[in-house]
């Protein structure tokens, strides 16, 4: 049973829409199911597995604090101000937003594991992972726990700012998928060896009701697929290197450290990897306002020109020192974007050529009202129609 639920978390990649839809509707059903597996196989107060857990690791710390760390940030961002699950919010306290990232704050792929979206994302995730920690952590040991636990969260964060730089990626889910895979490998491991420790099908048994309302509430919440994946995959492959100190209790403290180090160099080396990227929606968007605000502030001032309170003199005066300095600063800041997306790269294009337009059409209209040139501002408003065009596949463009 076990092997089908980490097998199902996989297929996530897999299902479309509609394959979604119909495998929630069944969810009570399933659950149900569930739970009345789990009750045949519940570990009693003095069964022999639980019992040598407890001689092996009394508490398990890593778990515990693991939990705490998850608990505690989110009861500080309810404590806030800020709008819990709000993409702002959630980058202040850590999440993973790959503009930032890969912009000196590669920490983020690890902070970004103890941040949540909300209430019930925790829940989900603390549930599933303190059932898990109660058995693992002590089966294979506070150090293997860990740094499985930390790395599948660190390439699961990673690999979802590669495949979704504009998103802001948080939780632990992939951390959690990651002690699925690693429970599988311990459990192969005492299967296919003589291990110090064998997980019995009851101890699994036990897992399923908590684990299916995980990976469920992944599938409902659309979390990253590449979660699943990643996070099973690191858990397994980890798992399988050390769990190997499970068959010789007196293995050295050394061998571990190594170990560890070369997990955390691999997660830093990945994440370092990631191209840098920047998030060009602020400025397209601070474009588009200065373009409007600008229209109706020269419009205004027009409207004093017809009311007899202002000049042409006065008009070309304000565009020379309002308009065009105001358009050369939104041009400076367009021209400063550095690490564009090739998917942004076309409406950034599109936007220098507006930019230029624009900056021209204002030019010649200044220049024409101060000599009282028909012919010039009427060049000016060919300029200005075009601009206007391309200013309008700038406000199409999705942001």
């Amino acid at each position: 049973m076990f092997v089908v639920l980490v097998v199902a978390s996989l297929a996530v990649y897999f299902m479309t829409a509609e394959e979604r839809t119909r495998v929630l509707r069944r969810a009570v059903r399933l659950l149900r199911l569930a739970f009345g597996f789990a009750g045949k196989f519940r570990l009693a107060e003095d069964d022999p597995f639980r019992e040598d857990l407890r001689r092996r690791v009394r508490w398990p710390l890593v778990t515990y604090v693991f939990v705490a760390i998850n608990v505690g940030v989110l009861v500080a961002i309810l404590l806030g101000r800020d709008a819990l699950g709000d993409p702002a919010t959630l980058v202040a306290w850590g999440g993973n937003f790959a503009p930032r990232t890969t912009n000196g704050e590669r920490w983020r792929v690890f902070t970004s594991i103890f941040v949540h979206r909300g209430v019930l994302h925790l829940l989900v995730s603390v549930a599933a992972l303190a059932q898990l920690g109660l058995i693992v952590e002590r089966a294979v040991g506070p150090f293997t726990f860990g740094t499985v636990l930390v790395a599948a969260g660190g390439l699961c964060s990673v690999m979802s700012a590669a495949n979704a730089p504009l998103s802001v990626f948080v939780g632990s889910t992939g951390a959690v998928f990651g002690v699925y895979g690693l429970l599988f490998a311990a459990w192969l491991r005492g299967i296919l060896q003589q291990s110090a420790v064998r997980i019995p099908w009851r101890a699994l048994g036990s897992l399923v009701p908590i684990g299916a309302v995980f990976v469920l509430y992944s599938l409902a919440t659309d979390e990253p697929d590449i979660a699943a994946k990643v996070g099973v995959s690191s858990g397994v492959v980890g798992g399988i290197i050390l769990t190997r100190s499970m068959r010789n209790e007196g293995a050295r403290l050394r061998r571990f450290a190594a170990l560890g180090a070369a997990t955390a160099a691999i997660v830093l080396m990945s994440a370092m990897a990631l191209r840098a990227v920047s998030d060009v929606r602020p400025e397209l968007a601070a474009l588009v306002g200065d373009e409007e605000r600008a229209a109706a502030a020269y419009d205004a001032e027009v409207l004093r020109f017809r009311n007899g309170h202002t000049t042409t003199g006065e008009l070309a005066q304000y565009i020379d020192r309002v308009i065009l300095p105001g358009l050369q600063g939104t041009r400076d800041r367009m021209d400063g974007l550095v690490h564009v997306r090739p998917a942004d790269a076309g409406v950034v294009d599109v936007a220098h050529v507006y930019l230029r337009l624009r900056q021209e059409s204002w030019r010649l209209r200044a220049e024409a009202l101060r000599k009282g040139n028909m012919r010039k501002l009427k060049d000016a408003d060919r300029v200005e129609q075009s601009s206007l065009r391309v200013f309008q596949r700038i406000k199409a463009a999705p942001r």
